[in-house]
């Protein structure tokens, strides 16, 4: 029974600490609305017994309680009728943080070796966890941009194409070195630390990235090279059947 109650509570701790960050982030906004919402109640308050003590101001009491009412009103109305598109914003908010933290342990497990997977290798867990994280978060934003506030007015869908022709004319080459990236992570024609000749540089791999690849020479030139250049060069890897069968030098 003990355990059970253990296991139980351990249960909980997991599921807590998964929507740990979205109920601090709800209980933060809600409370700073509170707060909002008081203050905004004592000064107008204040406001009105100030107007009403002066004979020469006492009028103006009556309309600028209506209009502060009809105010009050509309806004309330507003919040309502945007409670349907707040609930679809919270889940697929709720829905995505889920997805990624879910994916962030998968890729742990299976980077530390904790879990394997039949045809995946370890050095692929991290990048396509990345790459995951990406994809999700855009989705999440296509998604979630019908609902936000505004979301259907001419002027926000003509700044969203705007700038999305901006940056597709700006990353023509950016996104060329990143699809060269993915494709050099899962043709793994080499490793970090491996000895390698990239077209006429010789030397050993410090970094693969999505953008560029860092190679240090064998006079300690470290020599940055775009994926795109990359994967159209000729690979020489020295290091490959080295680990296992040896090295023949001519």
């Amino acid at each position: 029974m003990v355990l059970a109650r253990m296991s139980h509570a351990k249960h909980l701790a997991s599921v807590y600490r998964l929507f740990e960050g979205p109920m601090k982030l709800l209980a933060r906004f809600s409370l700073s609305a509170g707060f909002l919402l008081v203050g905004l109640i004592l000064a107008f308050s204040a406001a009105s017994f100030i107007l009403g003590l002066f004979p020469a101001t006492a009028g103006l009491v009556g309309p600028v309680v209506e209009m502060a009412l009809r105010a009050v009103n509309n806004v309330a109305n507003s919040i309502i009728s945007y409670l349907t598109n707040l609930m679809v914003l919270l889940l697929v908010f709720l829905v995505t943080h889920v997805i990624i933290r879910t994916a962030r342990a998968l890729a742990r497990a299976l980077d530390a070796g904790l879990l394997t997977i039949p045809g995946f290798h370890r050095e692929w867990a991290t990048p396509t966890y990345a790459l995951l994280r990406i994809l999700l978060v855009l989705l999440a934003l296509v998604v979630a941009f019908p609902y936000l506030p505004g979301g259907d007015s001419p002027v926000l869908k003509g700044a969203s194409i705007f700038v999305g022709v901006l940056v597709s004319l700006g990353s023509g080459s950016a996104m060329g070195n990143v699809v060269a990236g993915v494709i050099l992570t899962y043709m793994r024609p080499f490793r970090i630390g491996d000895r390698v000749k990239i077209a006429d540089t010789v030397g050993d791999v410090v970094e693969k990235s999505l953008l560029v690849t860092r190679v240090r020479t064998i006079k300690n030139v470290e020599v940055i090279v775009p994926n795109s250049a990359v994967l159209g060069a000729h690979i020489s890897n020295y290091s490959a059947n080295a680990r296992d069968q040896g090295l023949i030098l001519n």
